[in-house]
């Protein structure tokens, strides 16, 4: 009983928090700076990890909202999880996923 009470309270208030981001239109800046902290384009790499509270990207120099357009791609770059829910539960625990966990030079690159 108490899980359905959970799932229900929290359905309510992620109903009510989509609402005021229609209604406030500030607040959609949190949405799209989400959306830039998971895509995969060159542009949103290493950017935006406060997306609740931009104010400490502001601060370190992270921070990335461009206007009126949203990331093309999303994801990790060389991304090389496989598709389904039971393939990328399991694979972190396969031996694939350990040889693949060596740092990548993409990543390590200077900004240009």
């Amino acid at each position: 009983m108490q899980v359905v009470l959970i799932m229900l309270a929290t359905d309510f208030v992620q109903y009510w928090v989509h609402r005021a981001f229609h209604t406030f239109p500030f607040l959609w800046n949190f949405h799209a700076i989400h959306h830039w902290h998971h895509g995969s384009e060159r542009e949103a790499i290493d950017i935006n990890y406060a997306s609740h509270f931009p104010i400490y990207d502001w601060f370190f120099g992270t921070h990335h909202l461009a206007d009126k357009r949203w990331p093309e791609t999303y994801g990790v770059v060389g991304d090389t999880v496989p598709r389904g829910y039971w393939r990328q539960f399991l694979y972190p625990f396969s031996a694939r996923w350990r040889k693949t966990r060596a740092p990548q030079a993409h990543l390590t690159e200077p900004a240009e």
